[in-house]
């Protein structure tokens, strides 16, 4: 869809609570391949697993590049019964051009075992607000220039560099990290945990948080469209404010389209035609990346 892959497979994280199921949600934002290698994009990845025996019940994957292939190693392990914790021994191709020494599902498989073993405790975006308003304090470690461009409301900025000289600052109340994926969020949290403080990891970090501007339903109940069984008797684009935003968001992209087709009959310079062209990519890969985003997020 506009250039982005989307694919599922399994369960959704509200088609397993709709069952009952006692569940865990992993969230991670991992290169398609190695960073340094040039091309490389970003995937949002979605694990949900079975709190009861680790068992992977589903997963949900958006990306550019290396979508399909993830996809079809987590479905095979459904299939034969690999736990989540198990895919960090998954023995998977390498070369920078295709994957990184820990593919990204070797990581998914380490964030998940952390969970498990309790090593790290997490907290989903959908709390994060009711555990503020119970007094925990949000604690942004990324550096003061991230904090500066994009932070969740009522964080306060720590940089992991800075943690542990200045943790005595946060008090005794109960503490939330994040940094932009959750990486830096985990050893902030190990930190913290080992000087005494109570401290949670914001699962997937400021990007799972964010969707685009605004955050969507809360996963943990039951749509209004849902069966026990997880299908849909009906299916809309998410509630009526975000149909509006996505068709805005399509109106300014085709808007600025009609303007590039205006510059090109009046002879302008190829360069801003040029311009203006990926100004309305950028538009049209924002608005479907709302579009995904929207249709994914159970």
């Amino acid at each position: 869809v506009l250039g982005v892959t989307v694919a599922m497979t399994g369960w959704s994280e509200r088609r397993a609570r709709a069952a009952g199921r006692r569940i865990r949600v992993v969230h991670t934002h991992p290169m398609h391949h190695a960073g340094y290698y040039p091309g490389a994009t970003q995937l949002a990845i979605k694990l949900v697993i079975d709190a009861n025996d680790d068992q992977i019940l589903g997963a949900q994957i958006v990306g550019r590049d290396g979508v399909d292939k993830r996809i079809d190693v987590i479905a095979t392990a459904i299939a034969g019964g690999i736990t989540a914790s198990a895919l960090t021994r998954l023995e998977l191709a390498y070369a920078p051009q295709y994957a990184s020494a820990k593919d990204p599902i070797n990581l998914l498989g380490y964030v998940a075992d952390n969970v498990r073993d309790g090593r790290t405790r997490t907290i989903q975006w959908h709390e994060l607000e009711a555990a503020q308003l119970a007094g925990a304090v949000v604690v942004d470690v990324r550096s003061e220039t991230e904090h500066t461009t994009a932070a969740i409301p009522g964080a306060v900025n720590l940089p992991l560099d800075h943690l542990r000289e200045r943790h005595d600052k946060l008090g005794d109340a109960a503490i939330i990290v994040h940094c932009q994926v959750g990486q830096r969020g985990h050893t902030a949290a190990r930190l913290l945990a080992q000087l005494g403080h109570d401290v949670h990891n914001l699962d997937g970090g400021y990007l799972t948080w964010h969707v685009d501007d605004h955050r969507s339903t809360d996963p943990s109940s039951t749509h209004p469209n849902s069966t026990a069984h997880g299908r849909s008797s009906s299916m809309t684009l998410g509630t009526e404010e975000e149909q509006k935003r996505i068709a805005n968001r399509l109106r300014r992209a085709y808007g600025q389209l009609g303007g590039v087709i205006s510059a090109m009959e009046s002879g302008a310079d190829c360069r801003a035609i040029v311009t203006q062209l990926a100004a309305v990519s950028s538009a049209l890969d924002r608005a479907g990346f709302a579009i995904i985003s929207t249709a994914m997020r159970d």
